[in-house]
């Protein structure tokens, strides 16, 4: 996933973003941007050498020194004069709710205006506003989504009457459309779909409007502070070079378009009852299909009678950026996750390994329904196979010290086919081994002693051995070795006893002081 100011460095290198532009789509000030954008031009790098820097090392070649965060919170003055006009509220009354929001954000580094430097701005704002601008849309300058307040419904197999979300995406310059049936409006749905729509019209333009639904939108934007992107859709929008410019809140006209497409696939695929008689969302997306198809080459007297598709395939198409490669993979992100001494980071109870030498760094996390990427400053470190094993962890072997290494270059299967043909007993014992201490070397170093104890004792005792170190819940190898050094119990009685000695050899008798009379 991109960094912010990796973003920066990308709309830098763009001809047609302003210092303005990028201020608003990154929610930095329009001073520090033009300081980067000298930085990066001193530096004197192209854009495939600034790629090659991680984030770290971008950070230090355009930052300049921190921005001092001005002493007052500045209020959308656009809302108010908004809320202004409804009935019975006063400044006094607006005045109060902005110190209330202020207040509440716990930033000892903000503080509200007074009340007459309130009404100053609202006064000075209200003058400077003058007539409505018409935007002009420029060829694949933006992608505006939205999803439709009436929904289609379907009858699944057990008769119960279903509801979907309906996800609609427009190309403003040309007007072409794409809808799609979804089961929610849930992350992974709506990835899903603002994906599909990417696809549908073949490329990628610069930007992606919509409004602050949920699976987008963390924190909407307020006043001059940016709306907070959810860092998965950000993963999705990063993928495909895409900069989010969300709406404000309450202010549909900021993607005016595709509220009026909205409207108008609602009329042609809910109006028409288009959607009755279908039995799944994939009826669904097949009808609303018919719909589009009818939409986008419908000629518009407007447009000298061209139809959305004509117009895109001669004037936008070609400006659109082409598709990656790869299609984006809906995954979950973790940030900022520091890597532990075992060099191992865990994604739902399973613990992925990534190289040693990067114990204590940062990483960020992205876990897809089969793969587990880890990055570290925008680059990926390791990719493992998605496990659900819970039990274990995923390590590869390039991950290891040169001294881990070692301990793994055991493997059960030799060791355990060793074990059993030293006998059932032993084979067993290894085993239990295994299961307790779940270490194949120590394993494998213990039935290499043990080889060498049956020469040394023979097969029995060594089997009587074990056999009492399990009874006694003993299961390692220094319980086996003391055993047979002291004898084993278990076994001693079925020795021959010791024979008296003959008359030749002096007993303990001999040396006794009675001996001496």
């Amino acid at each position: 996933m991109k960094s912010t100011t990796r973003r920066i460095v990308d709309l830098l290198w763009c001809p047609d973003e302003t210092n303005t532009s990028i201020a608003r789509k990154t929610g930095k000030h329009r001073d520090s941007i033009r300081k980067y954008r000298a930085n990066m031009q001193v530096s004197g790098l192209n854009k495939k050498e600034l790629d090659t820097l991680d984030d770290a090392q971008l950070d230090l070649l355009i930052k300049g020194p921190k921005r001092v965060r001005s002493r007052f919170y500045e209020p959308d003055l656009d809302q108010v004069l908004i809320n202004r006009k409804k009935p019975g509220v006063t400044l006094r009354i607006l005045h109060g709710q902005y110190v209330d929001e202020v207040n509440n954000f716990n930033d000892p580094n903000l503080a509200p205006m007074s009340e007459s430097l309130f009404y100053q701005r609202v006064r000075e704002h209200k003058k400077k506003r003058g007539p409505e601008f018409r935007h002009e849309h420029v060829p694949g300058g933006s992608l505006q989504f939205d999803f439709s307040g009436k929904r289609p419904t379907y009858v699944d197999n057990g008769g119960k009457v279903i509801s979907a979300e309906l996800a609609i995406a427009v190309l403003p310059f040309s007007g072409l459309t794409f809808a799609m049936a979804i089961a929610s409006q849930s992350l992974p749905h709506c990835t899903e779909a603002f994906v599909a729509a990417l696809e549908y019209f073949g490329g990628v333009p610069d930007d992606a409007v919509f409004d602050n639904f949920k699976a987008a939108v963390d924190k909407p934007r307020r006043g001059s502070e940016p709306a907070k992107i959810n860092l998965n859709f950000q993963a999705c929008l990063d993928h495909y070079s895409l900069f989010p410019d969300p709406t404000r809140t309450y202010a549909a006209r900021d993607k005016g378009m595709v509220e009026k497409m909205v409207q108008e696939v609602q009329r042609s695929f809910l109006g028409k009852g288009r959607y009755l008689n279908c039995y799944s969302l994939t009826d669904l997306n097949e009808k609303l299909k018919e719909a589009l198809d009818e939409i986008n080459h419908r000629p518009m007297s407007k447009r000298a009678g061209m139809s959305r598709w004509q117009i895109f395939k001669s004037q936008e198409a070609a400006c659109l950026a082409p598709l990656p490669t790869a299609r984006y993979e809906f995954g979950r992100w973790q940030v900022g996750l520091t890597v532990p001494l075992h060099y191992h980071v865990f994604v739902d109870g399973v613990g992925y390994s990534v190289p040693s030498r990067f114990v204590g760094a940062q990483v960020n996390v992205k876990a897809t329904a089969n793969s587990v990427e880890i990055f570290t400053n925008g680059f990926p470190i390791a990719i493992h196979q998605r496990s659900n094993d819970l039990s274990g962890r995923k390590t590869s072997s390039d991950h290891l010290p040169a001294h881990h290494k070692a301990m793994t270059s055991y493997r059960k299967e030799a060791v355990l086919r060793f074990s059993e043909s030293l006998g059932p007993i032993v084979a067993t014992f290894v085993q239990e081994h295994l299961n307790l201490h779940r270490n194949v070397k120590a394993a494998g170093d213990m039935v290499k002693k043990l080889s060498s104890k049956i020469h040394h004792y023979g097969r029995l005792a060594v089997e009587n051995a074990i056999t009492e170190a399990l009874e006694r819940g003993q299961i390692n190898a220094l319980a086996v070795y003391g055993i047979l050094e002291r004898g084993s119990t278990s076994f001693q009685e079925d020795l021959p006893s010791p024979s008296m000695p003959s008359g030749n050899i002096r007993g303990a008798e001999y040396y006794s002081d009675e001996g001496d009379n």
